[in-house]
């Protein structure tokens, strides 16, 4: 696949395949969507041509989730290109997010996904970007984009999420794991990666009965330390679980968090703020990694 160009206002930008995806639509055409760090890369870009820098002026939660509403929460989140003291141009985007809209492996992450969704929105609407972010898709918009079209019929390996007790009870079980042992949904992911061979981007209708039963068994036997423990080098989302858990166990707030970030990686308070795994490089994260199991045990924050 050729690079594809974005037409941002009044330049077209290079984005590299890295960070497009393509998907099936109904009629069998590849169709390009957009990754959200390609998104950023497009920001930066468009606010590099225009002479200023991408600034993210403000974001707020219109609404957070509860049993009343569905478990939805809704984000908005305000860019800017800014220049100096002076705006020159600023956009603002809305997304929301509940557990029927987005994948089983991220619908423990409600909050981050609405806000990932407006953050695309915002960039968008700001360069003119006429691509869709795969970020804003659910789980069943990217499968019925891939099913069959009604005139050609074809038979599907596809394991059937309805009607099947069986199913429904392995992934309750790995719901019930996953938060007991303080993991996120991502590991389904990467050992189904294992299992495959091969990286695996799809969602729960793609992961068969037999694949489910093996990360049940997985997660059972599952034990940070003993992984940890093991002369096999982690992986990042290793690491970053790993990190997560030791941030729980010590109370570690974010902005906490984000203070000791700032001072491992030699960056201010502010440069960390809003930190995200996928922002770090792989040294970055050796760093942390390193130097979080030595931090005090922080105090539970009081009211």
């Amino acid at each position: 696949m050729s690079e594809i160009t974005v037409h941002t206002t009044g330049y077209d930008i290079e984005i590299p395949n890295e960070f497009i995806t393509l998907i099936k639509s109904k009629q069998g055409k590849d169709k390009p969507f957009i990754r959200f760090p390609g998104l950023l890369r497009v920001g930066h870009l468009h606010a590099k041509k225009l002479g200023g820098l991408l600034t993210q002026l403000n974001q707020t939660i219109l609404q957070l989730p509860t049993k009343d509403n569905n478990a939805e929460c809704i984000i908005t989140i305000e860019y800017a290109v800014v220049k100096g003291d002076e705006v020159l141009c600023r956009f603002t985007g809305t997304g929301d997010a509940n557990p029927s809209n987005v994948s089983y492996l991220v619908a423990s992450h409600i909050i981050r996904m609405a806000e990932t969704r407006a953050a695309a929105r915002a960039l968008r609407f700001m360069t003119d970007t006429g691509l869709t972010a795969l970020e804003e898709l659910g789980e069943n918009d990217i499968i019925e984009d891939e099913a069959p079209t009604k005139t050609k019929p074809k038979t599907t390996t596809k394991p059937k999420k309805a009607n099947d007790p069986e199913r429904a009870k392995l992934l309750a079980e790995i719901d019930k794991l996953v938060k007991e042992k303080n993991l996120t949904h991502a590991v389904i992911k990467d050992k189904v990666s294992e299992i495959r061979k091969v990286k695996f981007t799809g969602g729960s209708e793609d992961v068969s009965n037999d694949e489910l039963k093996t990360i049940v068994e997985y997660l059972k036997t599952y034990s940070p330390k003993k992984e940890e423990a093991t002369n096999k080098p982690l992986t990042r989302q290793e690491k970053v679980m790993s990190m997560a858990r030791i941030r729980k166990e010590k109370n570690m707030t974010v902005k906490q968090f984000e203070e000791f970030a700032a001072g491992i990686l030699g960056k201010t308070p502010e440069e960390t703020k809003g930190l995200n795994s996928k922002d770090l490089s792989d040294e970055q994260l050796d760093l942390l990694y390193k130097e979080l199991p030595g931090e005090p045990t922080y105090d539970a924050p009081t009211a």
